[in-house]
């Protein structure tokens, strides 16, 4: 059997890398260029070399923030009406979640609407709130109804003379 030399080894090698390189790493990435050499004898020898490019990481991934929930609506404070016929009711809300600066839709009784995020001068009636963050996400409608808190005694009034009920409806003459 025949002695492998180094120059068959040196062509096996080289057409190994060549088919690895051929068949294996992408070719947009990487180039095969070849680099001429003589060894102590004289012999001219031709070694394919692989230039591969390394690109820059995308950091598209990265720079993504994590989805941010839509907003949360909670009723922080509301007061009823002080009488069916005054408008004197208010709602205050807080708002937590999403992205700033959010809008406010509010909608109640007969036409009322507001885009401020607390509302007043409301007469007795349901409320309902929407808000949307700079996202475009919406929260779930929160709601509340303004009720009216009569907490003024009856006064009934006769011909030429005054008589004041209790809660109870009943009067002491």
């Amino acid at each position: 059997m025949g002695k492998i030399t180094p120059l068959v080894k040196a062509a096996v090698i080289s057409l190994i890398l060549v088919v690895f390189i051929s068949f294996v790493l992408p070719a947009s990435n990487s180039a095969l260029r070849e680099i001429s050499y003589k060894n102590l004898a004289g012999v001219e020898h031709v070694m394919p070399v692989l230039e591969h490019k390394f690109e820059k990481p995308s950091t598209e991934y990265h720079n993504k923030s994590a989805a941010v929930a839509a907003p949360v609506v909670n009723i922080n404070s509301k007061t009823n009406a002080s009488c069916s016929d005054n408008a004197d009711g208010s709602i205050r809300i807080n708002v937590t979640g999403g992205t700033e600066p959010y809008s406010f839709s509010w909608t109640g009784p007969g036409s009322f609407s507001s885009s401020n995020e607390d509302i007043s001068n409301l007469s007795e009636g349901p409320y309902s709130v929407t808000v949307t963050d700079a996202d475009g996400n919406s929260s779930t409608p929160k709601s509340t109804t303004i009720a009216v808190e009569d907490n003024e005694d009856p006064t009934v009034r006769t011909q030429n003379i005054t008589v004041q009920l209790d809660t109870n409806g009943n009067a002491t003459i």
